[in-house]
């Protein structure tokens, strides 16, 4: 038996592999196996593999560090193997990349040669490749020189330290997406309605009719302003006929809207938490459902 999965993994084409591992990854306990075949996957020139590993880089997610330069690289790389441009977010990521940089070229806020105290730095002479990773991250070897304290001034190592903005999530943390029709492949799933990224959508394997729903729990009651995006991002797919829902037990459900037909989406601001929300069909003829995201703000 063991004989007969090696020679049938000897087989498998890297789009066969990249699903595998796409899989693996998003299980817990089988996450570290799934990035490397995801990995190997891309080494092969996997289209596949290349944008959910562009993803990962880009979100930051699943113990991969956050990298906009190399999801950046990784999304081109999958366009250039065929993956739709579309539905890859090129240009936020180009967008991110230039925020980062300028970002780096400033010293952090708060944060100076001394720790906070008075003085002068004298630079030193550093071996090339040291230079190179120091001047990467804006940094400066050499002595510093510290001065006393000016009457009046406060102990830095007594000062409050500075409060960091809270980053806003990228995703709905913990939320579970489910659906009455299966997306058309792992790239397209119900989670991908709620994953923090508008390029990627869910996309129904076959036409949904009256009755048909997807839906998505919360992992805690939410409350604020909701939006529920439609579509591709070129406008297409848009939701024509359908009603949002929601409910906190998950049994008794109430209207909340309706989509607009200007641009494929329903807003509303729920009185009470909500726990549960979900898209149902009315569509008597049948329509591909795409929903690319859907928005919670305080």
């Amino acid at each position: 038996m063991q004989e007969q999965r090696e020679a049938a993994s000897e087989i498998w084409t890297p789009e066969m592999k990249a699903k595998y591992g796409a899989k693996l990854y998003e299980r817990p306990e089988s996450r570290e196996k799934g990035l490397a075949i995801l990995k190997e996957a891309a080494q092969e020139g996997s289209p596949f593999a290349l944008a959910r590993l562009s993803a990962l880089f880009y979100l930051g997610e699943g113990g991969v560090r956050q990298d906009y330069g190399m999801a950046l690289k990784l999304m081109k790389a999958a366009v250039a193997k065929g993956f739709p441009e579309d539905q890859l977010p090129i240009e936020e990521a180009e967008a991110a990349c230039k925020r980062a940089q300028a970002t780096a070229k400033e010293p952090p806020p708060g944060i100076r040669p001394g720790d906070g105290y008075p003085g002068r730095l004298d630079a030193y002479d550093v071996a090339p490749e040291l230079k190179r990773n120091l001047d990467r991250f804006n940094l400066t070897a050499g002595w510093f020189h510290r001065e006393p304290l000016a009457e009046g001034m406060p102990n830095p190592r007594q000062a409050r330290p500075v409060a960091l903005q809270k980053r806003p999530a990228a995703f709905l943390e913990g939320a579970v997406c489910t659906a009455a029709k299966p997306g058309r492949d792992d790239g397209t799933g119900p989670e991908r309605a709620a994953d923090g990224l508008e390029a990627t959508c869910y996309v129904s394997a076959e036409p949904v009719k009256r009755g048909d729903w997807w839906q998505i729990e919360f992992a805690t009651p939410v409350s604020g302003r909701i939006v529920v995006k439609s579509g591709n991002r070129d406008g297409s797919g848009r939701v024509t006929s359908a009603r949002v829902e929601t409910s906190s037990d998950g049994k008794s459900w109430a209207q909340a809207g309706r989509f607009s037909r200007a641009d494929g989406e329903c807003r509303f601001e729920p009185r009470t938490p909500v726990k549960h929300l979900r898209v149902v069909s009315e569509s008597q003829a049948g329509e591909t459902l795409v929903l690319s995201e859907v928005v919670v703000s305080n």
